[in-house]
């Protein structure tokens, strides 16, 4: 829904990427898990009904109006690319020697 199938694959292995967010870790995932968990609890009986919907709409009001803005990435900036269409449909994905997605033909040649 966020990346619109959009995935920067070779900054999901780097150590330093896009994706290390604050430390290790995606503070609107945690707080759409916080609150997600806790309408859940409170709302015991309808815990389903209640707890993933507003931790669904939690995360992406969150990760659209605040972390995204913090935290920039590749695949959304590249106004949504083909580039980083998460699909290995005539792709390899070596991610230890490119820089951008390989066709499968080079992947033979090599």
């Amino acid at each position: 829904m966020i990346r619109k199938r959009r995935l920067n694959v070779h900054d999901l292995y780097s150590e330093d990427g896009q994706f290390r967010y604050d430390g290790g870790w995606n503070l609107a995932g945690l707080l759409a898990w916080a609150i997600g968990g806790g309408a859940a609890l409170y709302f015991m009986e309808y815990m389903y009904l209640v707890g993933f919907p507003l931790g669904f709409i939690s995360y992406y009001v969150l990760m659209k109006v605040w972390y995204l803005n913090k935290h920039k990435q590749a695949e959304i900036e590249s106004n949504y690319s083909d580039e980083y269409l998460g699909t290995t449909v005539g792709r390899d994905w070596d991610v230890m020697h490119q820089n951008s997605p390989a066709s499968s033909e080079h992947a033979a040649s090599v």
